[in-house]
């Protein structure tokens, strides 16, 4: 932490009544010893252009426009406090639940535009690089945070903006682990967080970053074809697929032809060698047995 940290947040909550303040940070990699600034941690082209403001003003964005961890924020006591939120008591992700909510109950945010923290990654012994040994508790995090959006009479206003987010987050839960937490993780996806936060009730082009809505749909396919948690369904297996494979997503493509191969007509056979031949062409082996 720099050594003006508490008293520059301190002061700019203090001059605007402000619940919540926010300042830029860098990260310091252990492994490599490299130094980064990382503006993307604080996106600015979301923030009103104001010394303060509510994130009602940038709801869609209210779950992604900075990261959800506390180190880099101040809290007033007397907010905290009156709002009851705490960390959850789960082994990684504890923070989310407390770090969200207050930031969303806010009536004033304000931003301290200057580094003045430092986060450390590729620590082997810390929490976010040990989630395989909690594989369930990022989903207990996002269950929470979207039941206390909805006791707190929050959730029309944020719904858009934390389907965005649990999307990602998800996502990034999984691209990160390990190869057996990803299959463990993958099956928690398919038969509870879609239904959790409720992804198939947003549209693609409601996503801001349709790479990360493209990933999760990849997902959805093995639910209708294994008929896991929904009716067995060849068409809704067949859509998901679809609509991952035709935004690049690697993984799904096998999938979509194993679905496709088993209806067995003329018309899904066509359809299952075109999906499977580039794959087969740069010479994967086994797109090329099939």
């Amino acid at each position: 932490y720099d050594s003006t940290l508490l008293e520059k947040l301190y002061n700019k909550c203090k001059k605007y009544a402000c619940d919540v303040g926010i300042c830029s940070c860098q990260r310091f990699d252990q492994s490599t010893g490299n130094l980064e600034y990382t503006p993307w941690f604080l996106d600015r082209s979301i923030i009103p252009k104001k010394e303060y403001f509510s994130l009602k003003e940038i709801a869609d964005h209210a779950f992604t426009f900075d990261v959800g961890w506390p180190w880099d924020k101040l809290f007033r006591t007397e907010f905290v406090r009156s709002k009851g939120f705490k960390f959850q008591d789960i082994r990684s992700s504890n923070d989310a639940l407390f770090v969200f909510m207050s930031s969303v109950s806010a009536t004033r945010v304000t931003v301290v535009d200057e580094v003045l923290a430092t986060h450390r990654v590729n620590t082997r012994t810390s929490l976010s690089q040990t989630r395989k040994v909690s594989t369930h508790s990022f989903f207990e995090a996002i269950k929470e945070i979207k039941s206390s959006l909805l006791k707190n009479g929050l959730w029309d206003t944020y719904r858009k903006g934390f389907i965005n987010w649990a999307t990602g987050f998800t996502v990034w839960h999984y691209v990160t682990n390990d190869e057996e937490s990803r299959n463990e993780t993958k099956t928690i996806i398919r038969d509870e967080v879609c239904k959790e936060i409720e992804f198939d009730t947003l549209p693609r082009e409601e996503f801001i970053k349709k790479k990360e809505y493209d990933v999760f749909a990849s997902f959805l396919g093995s639910p209708y074809n294994d008929g896991t948690n929904v009716p067995s369904d060849f068409d809704g297996s067949i859509e998901w697929y679809r609509e991952a494979v035709g935004h690049d997503v690697d993984w799904a493509i096998k999938d979509l032809f194993e679905i496709l191969w088993k209806l067995n007509t003329p018309e899904t056979d066509a359809e299952a060698a075109n999906v499977i031949l580039p794959l087969a062409e740069i010479g994967d082996a086994v797109a090329e047995f099939k």
